[in-house]
């Protein structure tokens, strides 16, 4: 007879997963801001309009995740993606972008934790973010 485990994630209400956005646009990044608090288990721990200030600011908070578009003002999005791959401890990496997963260089996907497209909605967004999280957490605690 085989005996199942059940693994539970981590409470993050108990210690809410930090969030780290990176939006150009005014508007939705209120929006995001918005959302991602009202979810209960996510603090927004910083909100940065480009490439530059986002990766002084991860290594600055240290969030757990960075909640990234990746077509913001002049940054090359391959060039943030090994940017972000070279810093220490980096957090998730998750992008929250139009464009599409193929159009990055081989070599910068792996740096990609999740992938989320721009036409899902925000509701969704914030859950697959805590998801990701908690996740990440409990691996870490695995190991």
């Amino acid at each position: 007879m085989t005996r199942r485990v059940l693994r539970t994630l981590p409470n993050l209400a108990e210690q809410p997963g930090q969030v780290l956005l990176c939006e150009d646009s005014d508007e939705l990044r209120m929006l995001l801001v918005r959302r991602l608090t009202k979810h209960g288990g996510l603090e927004v721990v910083g909100e940065v309009a480009s490439g530059e200030a986002a990766l002084e600011a991860v290594v600055q908070l240290r969030p757990d995740a960075l909640l990234l578009d990746l077509l913001i003002g002049d940054t090359d999005p391959d060039e943030m993606l090994q940017a972000l791959a070279a810093i220490d401890a980096r957090p998730l990496v998750i992008v929250f972008s139009g464009l599409a997963p193929e159009a990055l260089a081989p070599e910068s996907r792996p740096v990609v934790d999740l992938h989320l497209d721009k036409s899902i909605p925000l509701r969704t967004v914030a859950e697959l973010v805590a998801e990701a999280i908690a996740s990440h957490r409990a691996g870490e605690r695995r190991r």
